[in-house]
C-alpha cells in the first residue's frame, strides 16, 4: 500500500473549536484507498494499481510488460490482464507453453505425440500417418 499525507488548515468545530474535524468523514480517498485522520490532516492508504494523493491515479501495469510472448497487455483500472490468443501459451501472464497436442488435432481416435517442431498423429492400422 502506498501512503500519501496531505495536511489542512486546522480545522475545528464546537462552540469554542474545541473539537478536532474529523477529515475522513467527507470520504475523500478514491477506489477504495483506506483514510487515516490526524490532527488537522489525514493520509490515503491506496490500493495495489492507484497512487496520488487522494489515490486518484490509476497506475499503467502494461507499461512493465508484464505479458510474455508477444501477448496483449490490456490495463484496467487497478489491474491488467493478459490475452494470449493466438501465442501458443496460457497463464496469467501467457508464460505456459500449449503443447500442440492439447488442442487434439489428430482425427480418428489417433494419438498425438508432441515433439521440438511439432506432432505427429499415431494412427490406427488402415489410416494414413501424417506428420505435422
Amino acid at each position: 500500500l502506498l501512503d500519501y499525507t496531505r495536511d489542512k488548515k486546522k480545522e475545528r468545530a464546537g462552540a469554542n473549536c474545541e473539537l478536532e474535524v474529523d477529515e475522513c468523514r467527507s470520504r475523500p480517498c478514491q477506489n477504495g484507498a483506506t483514510c487515516r485522520d490526524a490532527p488537522a490532516a489525514f493520509s490515503c492508504s491506496c490500493p495495489p494499481g492507484f497512487r496520488g494523493a487522494l489515490c486518484q491515479t490509476d497506475v499503467d501495469e502494461c507499461a512493465s510488460g508484464p505479458c510474455l510472448h508477444g501477448a496483449h497487455c490490456a490495463d484496467r483500472p487497478g489491474g491488467y490482464s493478459c490475452n494470449c490468443t493466438g501465442t501458443g501459451f496460457m497463464g496469467l501472464h501467457c508464460e505456459i507453453f500449449i503443447p500442440p497436442c492439447w488442442s487434439q488435432p489428430c482425427y480418428n481416435n489417433a494419438t498425438c505425440e508432441d515433439s521440438a517442431d511439432g506432432y505427429t498423429c499415431h494412427c490406427w492400422p488402415g489410416k494414413p500417418q501424417v506428420l505435422l
